[in-house]
């Protein structure tokens, strides 16, 4: 299934090293909170183009692909840089189905996966997986955020929160 070498390219793609260098923390090791808005700006502007590098290693690119075994994927990615943590992570969501434009369409899926990686740390953060069901009635087969886990879609978001939202 195509979960296992997702998961497999992004294991080989978080050993390669990491893309993203953050701003330089004070001497506690505190994030620059206070950091110029032009600094900030430009720290947002590299952790979206490193984490579209980081997508482009793991998928071909953002929307449907037609499979080899005649299914579809959609793939997308959100990157977020996170002025607290001063880290910069992205969110990578796919979906598999066996009908083409099949989120427009709320037609049943195969399979979603989504992933948060800390790019400035080469730090996986956690996952949400689940099989067959609607885009609004996902219930996760494998869910956690470092060692916290979850049991719906509603948690996985919760937890994830703290490192998008920021």
């Amino acid at each position: 299934m195509a979960h296992t070498s997702t998961t497999a390219v992004f294991v080989a793609v978080l050993a390669t090293g990491c893309l993203f260098t953050a701003a330089s923390a004070d001497t506690q090791g505190n994030p620059p909170n206070n950091a110029p808005l032009t600094e900030i700006y430009e720290l947002q502007n590299r952790c979206g183009h490193d984490a579209a590098l980081f997508f482009n290693k793991v998928f071909d690119h953002i929307g449907y692909t037609k499979l080899g075994n005649g299914e579809f994927r959609f793939a997308s990615f959100k990157s977020h840089y996170n002025r607290l943590h001063n880290h910069c992570y992205i969110l990578t969501i796919a979906s598999q189905s066996k009908y083409p434009n099949f989120l427009e369409l709320d037609l049943p899926t195969l399979g979603m996966w989504s992933y948060v990686i800390n790019i400035s740390d080469n730090e996986y953060v956690g996952e949400f997986r689940s099989i067959m069901g609607t885009k609004d009635a996902l219930t996760p087969y494998k869910c956690h955020v470092f060692s916290k886990q979850c049991s719906s879609e509603r948690e996985w978001d919760a937890l994830t929160e703290p490192y998008l939202k920021q």
